[in-house]
């Protein structure tokens, strides 16, 4: 097939595509890309998630027009790392282990209707956060969190779809004290209530559910 022919053919189905609305139903996203871990002022220096890929699996459930009710879990496999003064007042830079940040959030979705396939949407969520250190020598950190974000639907077909995702995540600590702490003692002493800025951007399939 030459490129004249495959050109032609494009531009006779992409409208199709394009300017035929989906029916709303159940579906599930499964997405990667890009997120970054955020840092922490403390008051001996700064705790650093290092940045890294990360897997996120939505659920989205029709409510009412135009309204989406989501479940979402996102999950970032890293290393903490810690740059600042020790107990002893020396200036360290170091890695203190690798760990997951893990996701668990209920959101509402609202979708901009444009009567075609491409879907925008903005997202509001709340739910938990578990940094997960695979470490003896510490323990999971939970935090109440929120995320804001933006994206878009593309629906090739009755079934199938394409997603682009970008959120901003905020992860409260509700309670001071020590956080991970480490084999050179737990020197990262946080105030009350500070707020770790995350966030990710992901594409990834949609498969929507039902008949």
């Amino acid at each position: 097939m030459d490129m004249k022919r495959t050109i032609a053919i494009l531009f006779f189905f992409v409208p199709l595509i394009a300017f035929s609305q989906v029916e709303p139903g159940p579906e599930i996203s499964v997405m990667s890309g890009y997120m970054w871990g955020g840092k922490l002022t403390t008051v001996n220096g700064d705790l650093k998630i290092e940045d890294g890929a990360n897997l996120t699996v939505a659920l989205d459930v029709p409510l009412a027009s135009g309204i989406t009710g989501e479940l979402i879990y996102t999950r970032l496999d890293s290393e903490l790392s810690f740059k600042g003064r020790d107990q002893n007042g020396r200036f360290v830079d170091t890695t203190f282990y690798d760990m997951s940040t893990n996701y668990i959030q209920l959101g509402g979705m609202r979708a901009v209707e444009t009567g075609t396939n491409l879907v925008p949407f903005g997202i509001f969520a709340i739910g938990a956060t578990i940094f997960s250190p695979k470490s003896s020598t510490a323990n999971d950190e939970w935090a109440l969190s929120f995320a804001l974000g933006a994206g878009l639907k593309y629906y090739l077909s009755d079934r199938i779809g394409l997603r682009l995702d970008g959120r901003f995540l905020f992860p409260v600590y509700l309670t001071g004290g020590g956080f991970f702490c480490g084999t050179g003692g737990c020197g990262a002493g946080i105030g009350s209530s500070p707020v770790v800025l995350q966030g990710f951007i992901d594409g990834g399939v949609i498969l929507k559910l039902g008949s």
